[in-house]
């Protein structure tokens, strides 16, 4: 198969009775080998992973794993003009009709009961249930000292950055929101989605001198109870609700949701990360969550993505953040952080 914008550079390393974990990857070599070792334990993978020109070790690292196999762009193909067909054209070809995990590196996928169940197990009931993905909450993970210290040196991601911000001791932690309109006429999957966690909390809400008010609709009106298929008059409410607090959040802005999990059509097409689908797509009432550890090279990581440039908007959300210096000199645990310890500490949240 020749992909318009992708060359292989490894064997082909998929097997037939294998779940698909499609991933890109830049400069990632940190915390590959935690990605693989969370991945390679929740049952039968085989990985597939556009290294984006890294220049860190991770090509070499990548091509030396027995069950990974290795595209890279072709010369002038970009990951912020070009990343939604390298997916699509990948899962076209390898994932049409089967289901396919579609993290990024920083990102565990994990669920309830996952201690005992496997992922083919997990899937075996998503299809029971007769449907194609499941929401998953990008669930910000940190450690007890200042943000721009945040750096992985191994021992493990979940011991070394155990916190979240816990949905059980504070309700605006997490919330459901409703996609806006003019975006789901192009994406209609899914039609709520998640927002919150850390990032939120310190660099981009003014949760702090919220009204009694608008405490009182978004605990009423954006609450993790709400249905991922709202009716008209849930659609109502969440436009209420997000008009309400539109003065306290970047809503449109952040996103904290994915489909990480997706029976995959072919033509199909993400919106550019895995956030949405450009097809109605049947999705669970279950959810699922990826640990996201997005802090892990301290400010200097942080400056490197600003500088690339390739994530949304120019990476303007990034820019934001050091744009915040004070903000990165503080641990970002507080009194409604808790510590993960395994998928039973989601249950408020999933």
């Amino acid at each position: 198969m020749v992909f318009k914008y992708l060359v292989r550079k490894s064997d082909e390393r998929i097997t037939s009775s294998s779940l698909i974990c499609l991933t890109l990857v830049h400069n990632e070599l940190n915390i590959l080998p935690d990605f693989f070792e969370h991945y390679r334990s929740l049952g039968k993978v085989s990985f597939i992973i556009v290294d984006d020109h890294s220049n860190d070790g991770s090509t070499e690292y990548l091509l030396k794993q027995p069950d990974v196999t290795v595209f890279q762009p072709k010369e002038g193909s970009k990951y912020s003009e070009h990343k939604r067909i390298w997916r699509r054209d990948l899962m076209n070809h390898y994932a049409a009709g089967k289901w396919c995990l579609v993290p990024d590196a920083d990102e565990h996928f994990v669920y309830l009961g996952m201690e005992q169940k496997n992922i083919h197990s997990f899937i075996d009931a998503l299809e029971e249930e007769g449907v194609e993905t499941i929401l998953t909450a990008m669930l910000d993970m940190y450690a007890d000292k200042p943000i721009n210290e945040h750096m992985y040196e191994g021992g493990g991601l979940a011991k070394s950055f155990p916190y979240f911000d816990d949905q059980s001791r504070d309700y605006m932690s997490y919330r459901l929101q409703k996609v806006p309109r003019r975006y789901l006429k192009n994406y209609p999957t899914p039609q709520m989605f998640f927002c919150g966690g850390m990032r939120e909390r310190i660099f981009y809400s003014d949760f702090k001198n919220m009204l009694a008010l608008q405490k009182w609709i978004m605990q009423k009106f954006m609450h993790l109870g709400r249905s991922l298929e709202p009716s008209w008059k849930n659609k109502l409410e969440n436009s209420f609700a997000k008009i309400a607090i539109k003065n306290l959040a970047k809503a449109d802005a952040y996103n904290n949701t994915k489909l990480g999990l997706i029976k995959w059509r072919e033509g199909a097409r993400f919106s550019g990360g895995a956030h949405s689908v450009n097809q109605e797509f049947r999705i669970s009432k279950s959810r699922a969550a990826f640990l996201h550890y997005k802090f892990t090279k301290g400010v200097g990581g942080l400056n490197y993505i600003a500088e690339r440039g390739q994530h949304a908007g120019g990476s303007a959300l990034y820019k934001q953040i050091l744009d915040q210096p004070e903000l990165l000199e503080q641990s970002p645990v507080f009194e409604n952080s808790k510590m993960y310890e395994d998928s039973d500490s989601l249950k408020a949240l999933l």
